[in-house]
């Protein structure tokens, strides 16, 4: 930014004016001395020398009130040159200001921004050496601190709102969990589940209500992964564009999967799109809350023999649904929906799913709730 501050032409104005001045002041008092004797001889030609010394001092006052109004208008003049002097001034100033302030402003614009870059390089350097830890395969502890390394890194993308790079942090702890550790173990080994626990802790504390950095309006893809240990994600919330994705996913050799008191609210969704539960495995969602156009999906789900879906004491409402459909059970397998609330336009589907199987000891479906037990059977204000 350039301005011009070329000074105006007021200071060599004030310095003609003092120059002029000053010869007025010699000219004035020439005048003094010599027009009065002249002001006499051209008004009174006759007079006598006594009389012309009479009126002299008549005179001298006329031409020293004529030299005084012309001094006075100098003196305004002057004045005037002054202020607008002051003015030209004070607007240089003012400009000069401006461009220090503009400066000052680009500076620091310039100084914030190499800044952000600073902290960005360093945030991606530490995402490098966390993936690098978490790749490897011999060493759990590595892969532990990896895990740890993501998710403190994804609370600093979240403490200068960068929210794209968050959910990159959380899709690699995911893509980990989700992945197998070996086509040569049938079970998931104990130093690994020592890993995965860990990962599946990250992802509860990040869910959590009093959550400090939360994930609950993220995507967590959990698509396939196989669970056949215990997974504690009670207590989370999921709300808005939040998503648990648990799609064809394997809960197997006595896994639990423990989501008690879970809530998903505001268009948010949890997916068990055909998952499969065998070998003693477990589904937990006691107490769970569907509300607010929120969904919960368990559609082509498989329940083997000996293993359950609990839904006790869950509560659908304000648009929320829980979708049952399709639903397989085979033997002693069973889906629990005791003591069920299905309230405020809240819905849950069971359509072609076996309902003899399905606990629905203590439902409660309130005027405006409604369960569908086939395509075409609707059953509304029933509690059993």
């Amino acid at each position: 930014m350039t301005t011009d501050l070329t000074p105006k032409p007021y200071a060599p104005i004030f310095k003609k004016m003092l120059l002029l001045a000053a010869a007025f002041v010699a000219i004035g008092c020439l005048t003094l001395a010599l027009a009065p004797s002249l002001l006499i001889a051209n008004w009174i030609p006759l007079a006598t020398a006594e009389q012309q010394g009479k009126l002299i001092g008549e005179a001298a006052r006329v031409v020293l009130f004529g030299l005084g109004g012309i001094i006075a208008a100098i003196g305004v003049a002057v004045s005037v040159s002054r202020h607008f002097e002051e003015l030209d001034s004070a607007r240089r100033d003012r400009t000069r200001l401006l461009d220090e302030q503009a400066r000052d402003v680009e500076r620091v614009n310039t100084n914030a921004l190499q800044h952000e870059m600073e902290i960005e390089r360093e945030l991606r350097s530490r995402f490098t050496s966390a993936v690098g830890l978490l790749s490897d395969i011999h060493s759990p502890i590595k892969r532990i601190a990896g895990l740890y390394g993501l998710s403190t890194l994804s609370d600093d993308w979240n403490a200068i709102k960068r929210f794209d790079e968050v959910q990159i942090c959380i899709n690699v702890i995911t893509d980990y969990l989700r992945a197998p550790f070996s086509p040569d173990h049938a079970s998931t080994p104990d130093d690994e589940v020592l890993v995965r626990t860990t990962g599946f802790r990250i992802l509860h504390d990040h869910l959590i209500p009093d959550s400090t950095n939360t994930w609950s309006n993220h995507i967590l893809n959990l698509a396939g992964a196989v669970i056949d240990f215990y997974v504690n994600l009670e207590r989370i919330v999921l709300s808005g564009k939040g998503k648990l994705i648990l799609r064809h996913c394997i809960i197997r050799g006595n896994g639990r999967l423990d989501l008690r008191t879970i809530r998903v609210k505001n268009d948010a969704a949890v997916d068990f799109y055909d998952a499969t539960v065998l070998d003693n495995g477990h589904i937990n969602l006691y107490e769970a809350n569907i509300s607010d156009n929120a969904s919960l999906t368990l559609v082509r789900t498989q329940i083997a023999d000996k293993c359950s879906v609990t839904l006790f004491g869950a509560e659908v409402n304000q648009g929320g649904i829980i979708d049952l459909e399709r639903v397989s059970i085979d033997g002693t397998g069973s889906i629990q929906l005791r003591s069920l609330k299905v309230n405020d336009h809240g819905r849950v589907n069971l359509a072609q799913t076996e309902t003899t199987k399905i606990n629905l000891n203590g439902l409660h479906v309130s005027p405006h709730g409604s369960i569908i037990m086939t395509d075409k059977t609707q059953l509304s204000e029933r509690q059993l």
